[in-house]
């Protein structure tokens, strides 16, 4: 089994690295790298040259997705509760269409 694990390791490393290689051959996927890769240098630099400033943006930035989070969560929360009554009401819409309809054939 061992081996067969680390042939299948293998078979993923030379797959995964036949794919990048084959997407480098798309001019905008080298575009969208190389500017990637610029803005991760670029914040490399900025965490080595002020640590403290960046730790105070990372925790600005989760401070806000904590925020974002308990909105979603208390959207799907009045989602939740709000549906059933949504769903009453459709059915009786729904029905009572029906009823005019059946009306118009009989």
């Amino acid at each position: 089994m061992g081996m067969e694990n680390n042939m299948l390791t293998k078979g993923i490393v030379v797959g995964a690295f036949a794919g990048m290689t084959l997407s480098l051959f798309h001019k905008e996927t080298r575009r969208s790298i190389e500017k990637e890769a610029g803005q991760l240098k670029e914040c490399i630099q900025n965490l080595i040259k002020d640590p403290k400033e960046s730790i105070n943006k990372m925790n600005h930035h989760l401070k806000k997705l904590s925020q974002d989070i308990g909105a979603a969560i208390d959207d799907v929360t009045t989602l939740k509760e709000t549906t059933p009554t949504v769903i009453e009401f459709l059915q009786e819409t729904r029905d009572t269409f029906k009823g005019i309809e059946d009306g118009k054939r009989g």
